[in-house]
């Protein structure tokens, strides 16, 4: 799909990816995919305010961070199952993210 220096026999594919805006680029996988990373719940406490504390985070937890194609975070739960577990329930394709 992407052409990385190599000749590609398909100008157009690659003519594509090249007309793409940043918005556009953000939105590829939406609304299918969805990535999951696992972060220190530290790291993103203060954005999830009350929420946090009403999981019961502790700040040194690993905790998985569910986000749309775009970045947009969608959830934040507490074992890399069941964030690919609720992914497929809702009719996500799950990816890992490092």
């Amino acid at each position: 799909m992407f052409d990385h220096g190599k000749n590609n026999s398909n100008g157009q594919e690659k003519q594509v990816w090249q007309a793409l805006t940043q918005d556009d680029f953000a939105n590829v996988g939406m609304p299918s995919l969805v990535y999951v990373k696992a972060v220190k719940a530290r790291d993103i406490m203060d954005e999830l305010g009350e929420a946090a504390q009403d999981a019961g985070f502790k700040p040194e937890q690993i905790v998985y961070s569910v986000h749309a194609a775009n970045g947009t975070r969608m959830a934040v739960v507490d074992s890399r199952d069941a964030a690919f577990a609720g992914a497929v329930q809702y009719d996500f394709q799950p990816v890992n993210v490092h």
